[in-house]
């Protein structure tokens, strides 16, 4: 069974679901307890990994995004999940960017909703690939965690596939 997907936008659910199982599948996370719950977003692209859902409280406040989340999985389904906002798609002709950290891949830039949501997709996914990773990364290393360069250059590079896929 693959990746759940949850889509509670506007945006063609089928369509939805097939990019970001593509996402997913690209970096080998394929395991059916992850949920991937696709939002509305009033500003920007967004995204969120939760590794352990199923233990907070039903909401959560979030800095990043400056409000209380719903986090709730239902029962039986999933035990991680990713959040990710996208904005009406009359936000992309303008060319939405992803900013760049120093040493990362360049700036991304997003021609329509299907790219943005290919590149958060995957870079959420590669979190939840270093948290399945966990144990075989923590040798050597007094404090395991998350590494957002890797992350972000996953999102880069799956993207890249994807428009190369598409022509």
């Amino acid at each position: 069974m693959p990746v759940q997907v949850d889509n509670q936008t506007g945006y063609p659910t089928r369509e939805v679901a097939q990019l970001v199982r593509f996402a997913c599948r690209e970096l080998d996370v394929t395991s059916p307890n992850l949920l991937v719950r696709v939002k509305n977003s009033t500003w920007g692209v967004k995204g969120r990994y939760y590794c352990h859902a199923r233990l907070h409280s039903s909401y959560v406040y979030d800095r990043a995004w400056g409000q209380y989340k719903e986090i709730r999985v239902d029962a039986g389904t999933a035990s991680h999940l990713i959040t990710i906002g996208l904005p009406p798609a009359s936000h992309f002709p303008r060319g939405a960017t992803y900013y760049s950290r120093k040493e990362m891949p360049p700036p991304s830039t997003w021609e329509t909703w299907q790219e943005a949501l290919v590149h958060v997709a995957a870079h959420e996914a590669m979190h939840h690939f270093q948290w399945l990773k966990k144990p075989a990364r923590a040798r050597g290393r007094r404090r395991w965690q998350f590494v957002e360069s890797e992350c972000d250059f996953a999102g880069y590079r799956i993207l890249k596939r994807w428009r190369a896929r598409k022509k």
